[in-house]
């Protein structure tokens, strides 16, 4: 009996054999992940912990209504409180989406994937880990920007083909450097290598420093 069980969206060429196993090395160190999850639950709360309202005055007649968050509708015109008013009630356990999270390194022998940054819900809980859908994976394939490469001899751990091909979000200046590369590894699948055994690390590029491209014909 399965603890958990998730469905991911694929393309038709992606589709894998029935049985086969995912693990951590599925994704590879420098690529960025989208990370699902339910975030901790806070029970049932006030406006002011759910909402940050800033409460009733301190003084000045008002008594045990500090913490409330005041008048929730209008006149006879509407004569109803709005759908979705911010009012008291369940606090997270929401399900939720981070973005971008940056993988730093995998794991393969304990099955591990270490990311930088937040994770929704708490220790202990389920996530659902996709390749990000706003950021490309990173280069993992052949060296000195050679895309025409195909002997699987030339190839680094990380290669999702025998061919890399130039990918079209890769123009101008952004083709050249170590981050703009191939899709991620489908390990075991056909022709393709067995999954890395081996740690794999990688360091996050300084956001703040700019490296080329700029549209189609490389113009910045």
């Amino acid at each position: 009996m399965k603890r958990s069980v998730a469905e991911f969206r694929v393309s038709p060429d992606a589709m894998l054999p029935v049985g086969t196993s995912l693990g951590a090395s599925h994704f590879v160190a420098g690529q960025h992940v989208d990370v699902q999850g339910f975030t901790i639950g806070k029970g049932f709360q006030g406006p002011m912990k759910r909402w940050g309202f800033s409460g009733l005055p301190a003084s000045h007649g008002t008594t045990k209504k500090h913490r409330a968050h005041g008048s929730i509708g209008n006149s006879q015109d509407p004569g109803r409180v709005w759908k979705g008013k911010k009012m008291a009630g369940r606090m997270g356990n929401r399900k939720r989406t981070v973005q971008n999270v940056f993988v730093y390194k995998v794991d393969p022998t304990r099955n591990l994937l270490y990311v930088k940054g937040q994770v929704p819900g708490k220790a202990g809980l389920f996530l659902k880990v996709r390749d990000a859908l706003r950021k490309p994976p990173p280069f993992i394939g052949a060296a000195d920007g050679d895309w025409s490469v195909s002997d699987q001899k030339d190839f680094e751990p990380g290669v999702s083909g025998s061919s890399l091909g130039k990918p079209s979000w890769a123009t101008g200046a952004a083709a050249d450097v170590p981050h703009a590369a191939a899709p991620y590894p489908a390990w075991g699948i056909g022709a393709l290598p067995a999954a890395p055994e081996r740690d794999a690390t990688a360091t996050m590029l300084d956001p703040f420093v700019y490296r080329g491209g700029g549209g189609a014909d490389g113009a910045q």
